[in-house]
């Protein structure tokens, strides 16, 4: 993976001690890993459903290799569509 450095049986190994920590910090630093990754996508003006998807398949490849991470999905709302005025019609003409 490009962001962490790490190929997929690192991350879950890291994850699995990571979970067995009894330290906060360390317990959740998949979670804030994967935050700040996002936060990098926000920067580089990824569409907020692309992030999306992005954030549910790497929640997902944790939880299918039972090593969840605890971070909620965001939900977005698109623009919502313009109406067409007159004004846009005649400058498509």
């Amino acid at each position: 993976m490009k962001y962490t450095g790490k190929d997929p049986d690192q991350l879950i190994a890291e994850r699995k001690r990571q979970l067995q920590s009894k330290d906060e910090d360390i317990r959740y630093i998949a979670e804030e890993t994967l935050k700040n990754f996002l936060l990098d996508l926000e920067k580089k003006k990824m569409k907020r459903s692309s992030a999306a998807l992005t954030q549910a398949m790497i929640k997902s490849f944790y939880k299918s290799n039972r090593v969840a991470v605890d971070i909620k999905t965001p939900s977005f709302v698109s623009e919502p569509l313009k109406p067409i005025t007159m004004e846009d019609l005649r400058k498509v003409d």
